[in-house]
Formats: C-alpha cells, sequence, structure tokens
C-alpha cells in the first residue's frame, strides 16, 4: 500500500490567510482610485453650486430669443464650461457656454451674437440669451436646466443634469 500524505492543517491555515491577504491587498489598489475619483468628481460638481435662477424674471423665452439666467455660488471650484439645456415637445437641445463665441448665443450685456461667451465667478449671475432659431430648438418649450463642467486633476467631468426648472413665457 501506498503511503499518501496531504499537507497539513497549519500550512493549509497559512496559504489561505496569504492568499486573502493578497487578494484583499488587489481589490484595495484597484478600486480605491475609483471610489476616490468618484467621490472627489461628486464632491466638485456639488461645489459650484450653479443653478438656473427663476425668481428672477430673467429666465424666460420670447418669440425670438429664450434666456436663461445662471448663478454660482461661493465656493471654491474650476469651472470649465456650463452645458445648457432647453426641454420641450420631448426635444433636448443642449448648448455648451464655455468661454468662447457661438452664433446662436449672446449674454444678455452683450449687444451682437457670436462674441465671447463667460462664466459666472463665484458668486456671479449671468444671463445667457438663446436665439429660437438655433438648430434643433424646439418650437414650444417647458423646462430649462443647467450642468457645470468642471477639471479635476487632469480630468474634464461633466456633472449630472439637475432637476429642470419650468420657463415661462416673457413678460
Amino acid at each position: 500500500m501506498v503511503n499518501k500524505k496531504g499537507i497539513s492543517t497549519l500550512v493549509a491555515t497559512v496559504l489561505l490567510v496569504v492568499i486573502t491577504i493578497a487578494a484583499v491587498g488587489i481589490v484595495y489598489v484597484t478600486v480605491m482610485p475609483l471610489i476616490r475619483e468618484g467621490v472627489q468628481s461628486s464632491a466638485t460638481c456639488s461645489s459650484v453650486g450653479l443653478e438656473v435662477k427663476t425668481y428672477t424674471g430673467y429666465t424666460c423665452y420670447s418669440d425670438t430669443e429664450v434666456k436663461i439666467q445662471v448663478g454660482r455660488s461661493a465656493e471654491e471650484a474650476t469651472l470649465k464650461s456650463i452645458q445648457l439645456q432647453i426641454n420641450g415637445q420631448g426635444i433636448s437641445k443642449n448648448f455648451v457656454v464655455n468661454g468662447t463665441a457661438d452664433p446662436m448665443i449672446r449674454q444678455s450685456n452683450a449687444l451682437s451674437y457670436n462674441t465671447p461667451l463667460t462664466l459666472p465667478g463665484k458668486n456671479e449671475v449671468m444671463t445667457y440669451v438663446i436665439l429660437r432659431t438655433a438648430p434643433g430648438m424646439p418650437t414650444s418649450f417647458d423646462t430649462v436646466s443647467a450642468a457645470p463642467v468642471v477639471t479635476i486633476g487632469a480630468t474634464t467631468t461633466t456633472c449630472n443634469m439637475p432637476t429642470p426648472v419650468e420657463i415661462q413665457k416673457c413678460a
């Protein structure tokens, strides 16, 4: 009869502990940067404090234009651009305000379209005026929203679009 020997219980236990520690280390090294980046992104997006202002009467539409007033909180964050969204008739039309000129958008204090658009600074409000003749624009409007695009390290992140606010006809 052949004498069969297996590994001892002590060696098996030590191997299981070593394998478990190695697995936990690998998961920690791979998953933690993803979690940190997600938390940092979420914190930065909320710290911009960007919102569409409706109580001032500057967020409205007329026969020729749509006006969207966007305010920013006093929090410190690097705002790269703003994504404006106009919704109506089941259509969503997005516009990007990033410091460059756009033939369909002007700031309310600018006399003409296609002039460089500035982003609101800390604790500042800007009103953007968009031509209703912009390609893909719905003919009637329900809601508008604005999402910040932020820079986190070397990565540019478009934050989630907040809950849209209703838009009314200008008085």
